[in-house]
Formats: structure tokens, C-alpha cells, sequence
């Protein structure tokens, strides 16, 4: 949690600013034509959040409420041509999150995680969580308060 400035800051301007200034920059287009597909990386951490990662959870939460926002904005204006999918893996066994490694829930796949997410593209699916028991966990969390002891 007690990060340096210039941490918390890196962190947010890769998970949530990068992707306001990619939609900046091809949104219009995307919406002269109302046709498009856009794609974010959230996190599981998005709702499910991680010791020790308090600035990446927050900030890939940002990066989901953006794409949320962005999908009910887009809607409203009739911009239906236009789809968003938003992903929300689990840690992928990349290198970056082996502190975080979780003897419980095994770690992604890199091509797992990319063929799951083609997928969902070819399928416009809004939502794709990975793997697939964090959907049911994400929703049993907003039924049990926190000081339940039952914190996910």
C-alpha cells in the first residue's frame, strides 16, 4: 500500500490512462463508421482484490468501470455497431505475478488466456472472465459482507 508517487502513478497511466488515449484516438473514427470492437484488460483483481497489489487492483478496477461506462455511454447514443470486451484473467504465468502465485488457483496460460479472449471476440461476448469459477466467486462476494471472515 505504501508505495512511492511515481509507482502508483506508472501504475495507473499503463491500467486506465493508456486507455483513455487509445479510445481517444479511435473511437471517432469507430463512431463515424458505428463500427468497431473495442478490447480492455481488466483483472480479476478488478473485484477481487490482492494483498500486496492495492495500487494494480484499484487501478484495473478503473480500467472495468471505464469500459462499463464507455459500453452504457455508446449505447445510449445508439452506437450499437460499436462492441466492447472486457477481460478479467486471473494471473497469467507471465513472470510478472510470481510473488503473488497462489498454490490453490493455478496460474493462466499465455496462449490459454489468448485463445479464451479470440474467442470472445469472434463471439462479441462483453465480459470474459478467466477461469470461469471466478464468475460465480465475483458474485457470492457481493452477497457476503467483509467482516463475514469470508472475504475473497
Amino acid at each position: 500500500m505504501y508505495l512511492c508517487d511515481e509507482a502508483i502513478l506508472k501504475t495507473f497511466e499503463v491500467n486506465v490512462f493508456s486507455h483513455f488515449w487509445i479510445n481517444k484516438a479511435f473511437l471517432p473514427e469507430m463512431m463515424s463508421d458505428n463500427k468497431g470492437h473495442i478490447v480492455s484488460m481488466a483483472s480479476v483483481a478488478s473485484f477481487v482484490g490482492s494483498d500486496k497489489l492495492t495500487n494494480y487492483s484499484s487501478s484495473k478496477a478503473a480500467a472495468y468501470m471505464l469500459q462499463e461506462s464507455l459500453f452504457l455511454e455508446l449505447k445510449t447514443a445508439g452506437y450499437d455497431g460499436i462492441k466492447i470486451t472486457t477481460v478479467f484473467p486471473y494471473f497469467i504465468d507471465t513472470g510478472m505475478f510470481q510473488a503473488a502465485y497462489d498454490k490453490v488457483i493455478p496460474m493462466l496460460k499465455p496462449d490459454y488466456t489468448a485463445d479464451r479472449i479470440i474467442e470472445a471476440l469472434r463471439t462479441d461476448q462483453c465480459l470474459l472472465i478467466l477461469p470461469r469459477p471466478f464468475y460465480f466467486m465475483s458474485a457470492i462476494k457481493t452477497m457476503i459482507p467483509a467482516n463475514s471472515g469470508f472475504y475473497l
